[in-house]
């Protein structure tokens, strides 16, 4: 077998798996044709006009993520007035200097994380 050949083989076996590896990662189905490089460049072609068909989703879900963060931080608060972690005295609000505050998060990607954050009350508004 001449060596052109070998690298060809090579070279075809190693777009393969690319291929196969993205249209996997990205769901995306391709019917694998006897050129590899053309199979790349219909997967490629596909997730072009995916990604150009939803420009716009990234600021609805930026706004939506931002609606729930609003809900939850108002519940959040009422919460803190309910276990007296804010209080209001002859008619002045108090708060600790620092608000621990347990969060479950749960990503785009699937990943969930259970955190508690230190808020500094001067954060949301308070004056030590």
């Amino acid at each position: 077998m001449r060596l052109e050949k070998i690298k060809a083989e090579a070279s075809s076996k190693t777009l393969r798996k690319v291929v196969r590896k993205i249209s996997r990662t990205f769901d995306v189905e391709v019917d694998h044709t006897h050129r590899p490089s053309e199979d790349l460049e219909e997967v490629i072609e596909i997730l072009r006009e995916r990604f150009d068909d939803v420009s716009d989703v990234p600021d609805h879900q930026a706004l939506e993520y931002f609606r729930l963060g609003l809900v939850k931080g108002l519940k959040k608060a009422g919460d803190f007035l309910v276990d007296g972690t804010i209080a209001k005295s002859r008619g002045d609000w108090i708060v600790d200097e620092t608000v621990n505050i347990r969060v479950n998060i749960r990503l785009p990607s699937g990943k969930f994380y259970r955190k508690t954050l230190k808020i500094d009350s001067e954060e949301f508004g308070f004056k030590k």
